[in-house]
């Protein structure tokens, strides 16, 4: 009788183990495949492209103002009065982005940026004198310049990134940084008269930015804007004349070189609109 009331429990106990590993091969099976499915969402890309507005207030004493200023005394009206030039004090850009997100917080980008051009409120007829050296009547001036330049960032999302489909569901909190390569040429007072090329430089632009996101309710197009600090800072400007000669752009006496430092704090709206595949 023991032996049987043994054999019998024996029986029951590999009974429930066997059933035992039974369950846990199939919780197991039902786990890797919601992994797979997890994963396989996961791959999904997801990409975004963008177009922005950016407003930038320029330093007073940035180079074009100041040369601007120093050499209005050589610039007369055609009716014999006084005709002092204006300066440039702020930046407006327009550009475009291309991005894709290669981690669930991180997104890299590609974009280009244009600024409009920025120039002295007016173009006048003018008598030009260069000292007591050269005069010039009827002269056309013409002051301008232009900004544009391509450059690829990052933004990391601190807060309510895409998810998986491409989508904002809430207000999200983003950094960025980001560096480009950006080109100038300073059309400065070109006239008829005028035989040398605009001044050019290029130079390195660096940024730093906090941004939001926030769902947009058309389209399924997503809101952003930023505060960064942008460093754009050109040093060298340099023209050549009809004999091919190199020219430096200087305003002192001492023959200081000019620079053109458009540094600062500049606030940026976006359209932005995800997308996945």
């Amino acid at each position: 009788m023991f032996k049987k009331t043994t054999m019998l429990v024996s029986l029951i106990f590999a009974f429930g183990l066997v059933a035992t590993c039974f369950a846990q091969t199939e919780d197991e099976i039902v786990a890797k495949y919601l992994q797979k499915v997890e994963k396989k969402q996961r791959q999904g890309k997801v990409g975004f492209i963008s177009g922005h507005f950016s407003y930038g207030k320029l330093s007073d004493d940035i180079g074009y103002n100041q040369f601007t200023f120093s050499s209005s005394s050589d610039l007369a009206s055609l009716d014999g009065g006084f005709m002092p030039r204006g300066g440039i004090f702020r930046s407006d850009e327009i550009g475009l982005q291309l991005g894709m997100m290669v981690s669930s917080k991180m997104a890299f980008k590609l974009g280009f940026d244009y600024w409009v051009p920025m120039k002295t409120p007016a173009d006048v007829d003018l008598n030009l004198t260069v000292g007591v050296l050269e005069y010039n009547d009827n002269y056309r001036a013409e002051s301008k310049v232009d900004v544009y330049g391509f450059n690829a960032g990052i933004d990391y999302y601190l807060l309510n990134g895409p998810d998986s489909k491409g989508a904002i569901n809430n207000l999200a909190v983003k950094f960025g940084v980001g560096a480009g390569i950006y080109m100038t040429s300073w059309n400065m007072w070109q006239g008829d008269n005028s035989d040398s090329e605009p001044i050019k430089s290029n130079a390195p632009g660096f940024w730093l930015a906090g941004g939001l996101e926030y769902p947009a309710p058309i389209l399924g197009l997503v809101m952003a804007g930023d505060i960064r600090y942008f460093y754009l800072n050109f040093k060298e400007l340099t023209s050549y004349n009809s004999q091919s000669g190199d020219l430096e752009l200087t305003y002192t006496a001492d023959g200081q070189e000019l620079g053109l430092d458009f540094s600062g704090f500049r606030g940026t709206v976006e359209l932005k609109r995800y997308f996945s595949w």
